[in-house]
């Protein structure tokens, strides 16, 4: 395969990952007219977020039969059904009578869309054999993810400043999906997933039931696992509490509190340098070690800054500028900085995860993947009465405070304070050796 065509694939793969991801948080800025529609009580809760939760909970199951389809079927088929299997579940989302449909078609998407997910990063390890080019993919690939996640309630706010209603938001989504389908099936090569043989019958099994052990009994998986968890869920939460901030404070409507969210999107465009320097201080670690190979630990340089500067310091800008006298842009640049900080910090944390644990990569991006759809699902659920309860402010510096004490995990790790090895189950997949995973197996949504 030529370069040009490489690339080409390449950027198309980001860009259908961000385009399906948006699926995710569209109609979020349209939660009134939904709860109108349907009688759906918001008064102590936000019930109209269960429709992320549904979709979220079907991405991180469906994600677990992917690698299996991967290994009888390669990438491309299981990529291109999924992509017409997501845009057919869309269309009753748009025609929905009910709220039951909606939530069944929901996580029928969302199961689709982790299918979509795991074949991307895939398909980027298999376009390019470098290992310095292929990392800076896959950090390509972690920024369309958490870039696709947050520019969705941009689009359903631009769908609703016209005047349509809330399923014009489905049909929009719908549209653009298809329109991007020609190019999937005449552009993506069909590559190899880099996995090991292993039956379809053994191979989900036995891979959550080591990402549930590892969760158990490696203190640092559970760390990295709550940490990227942690961020995932806030940029979700963001769909939740950004409405309620700037509705209190500005007096903004839910589509004006949508538009604002496209500064998150800024941030996490501006961490894309980041991510080239993290790719760099690692390879130079290479020389500096004196080893020929870099440390895995060095994949974590840029962690701590982006986790104390980018995502604590802007949780306390967000805290601290949410007055009415402020102007809306005080917290409007702590959400641009939280959007910056979580890119860089998952990117390092997810990388160093899978070169900590080579032999086991897929079952521990397997538990990352457990711990982010959860938060994703259930930790947006808890904005309203967190925010109504302790304020506008005390439930941002709450926030703000997880954030630096998980932002400590890079320092226990340069102190060697947590032991990276095989330990009960991990020695017995060791002592098989490498037969039961690959590196570059990745499940679920990072």
């Amino acid at each position: 395969m030529g370069p040009l065509r490489r690339w080409t694939a390449s950027f198309l793969t980001l860009l259908a990952l961000a385009a399906c991801l948006s699926n995710g948080s569209a109609f979020t800025v349209a939660h009134t007219l939904l709860a109108d529609e349907f009688s759906i009580d918001e008064s102590t809760i936000a019930n109209t977020y269960w429709p992320v939760t549904t979709w979220a909970i079907g991405g991180a199951l469906f994600a677990l039969v992917a690698v299996p389809l991967m290994e009888d079927h390669g990438i491309y088929w299981p990529f291109l059904a999924s992509w017409v299997a997501m845009i057919v579940c869309i269309v009753p989302q748009a025609v929905a009578r009910n709220y039951a449909t909606v939530l069944v078609t929901r996580f029928l998407t969302g199961g689709f869309v982790g299918i979509i997910a795991t074949s991307s990063i895939s398909i980027l390890t298999g376009l390019w054999s470098d290992e310095r080019t292929r990392g800076m993919w896959v950090g390509g690939y972690m920024a369309a993810y958490i870039i696709g996640s947050s520019v969705g309630p941009v689009i359903g706010s631009i769908v609703l400043s016209t005047g349509a209603g809330w399923r014009a938001i489905f049909w929009t989504q719908a549209v653009y999906l298809a329109v991007l389908l020609p190019f999937l099936a005449l552009l993506l090569p069909q590559v190899q997933a880099h996995v090991e043989p292993k039956s379809t019958q053994t191979s989900i099994p036995v891979t959550v039931r080591r990402a549930i052990l590892m969760l158990a009994t490696e203190p640092l998986v559970l760390s990295c696992t709550a940490w990227t968890s942690f961020l995932l869920g806030t940029i979700y939460l963001f769909t939740q509490s950004v409405e309620q901030v700037y509705l209190e404070l500005y007096g903004w409507d839910a589509t004006q509190a949508g538009f604002v969210q496209a500064a998150t999107v800024v941030g996490e465009l501006c961490s894309i340098p980041f991510l080239f320097l993290t790719n760099s201080l690692y390879w130079a670690d290479a020389r500096r070690n004196g080893r020929g190979t870099p440390r895995a630990e060095a994949r974590l340089h840029l962690a701590l800054p982006g986790g104390l500067i980018g995502v604590t310091g802007g949780m306390m800008v967000y805290a601290f500028s949410s007055y009415p006298h402020v102007h809306w842009m005080g917290p409007t640049v702590g959400l641009a900085m939280v959007g910056c900080g979580s890119v860089i910090v998952i990117n390092c944390v997810a990388s160093y995860v899978v070169d900590a644990y080579a032999d086991v990569a897929g079952s521990a991006m397997t538990a990352l993947a457990l711990g982010e759809n959860s938060f994703i699902a259930f930790l947006p659920l808890a904005a309203q009465p967190m925010y109504t309860r302790l304020g506008l402010n005390w439930a941002s510096f709450l926030l703000a405070c997880v954030s630096l004490a998980l932002s400590t995990i890079p320092l226990f790790v340069f102190a060697k304070a947590w032991k990276v090895g095989p330990r009960g189950y991990l020695r017995e997949v060791q002592s098989r050796g490498r037969t039961l995973e690959s590196r570059t197996t990745t499940t679920g949504s990072l």
